[in-house]
């Protein structure tokens, strides 16, 4: 019998239970990466918005945090680099 927690986990791509290595293009997890689709759902909602021009917090883009701006600039670049590969 599967419980609730099972499910939970399964649902998430997560189907190992203990600490396993995840490894997800070229970086290492300890964790599974399902565990992180709220904070990744939100980055990528918040990217898609940067790129029509809003920005994720009040200010101008000086004022906004520099680690949210570098993840912007990562997902820039590598999705550039797919694109160009596709071509």
């Amino acid at each position: 019998m599967v419980g609730k927690t099972d499910r939970k986990r399964q649902s998430k791509g997560c189907f190992e239970t203990g600490i396993k290595t995840y490894l997800l293009g070229n970086v290492k997890y300890d964790k599974c990466v399902g565990n992180f689709n709220k904070e990744i759902d939100y980055i990528l909602e918040a990217f898609s918005l940067y790129e029509k021009g809003v920005l994720p917090f009040k200010g101008n883009l000086g004022k906004q945090p520099n680690k949210i701006i570098e993840v912007f600039n990562i997902l820039y670049r590598r999705r550039s680099k797919e694109q160009a590969k596709d071509n």
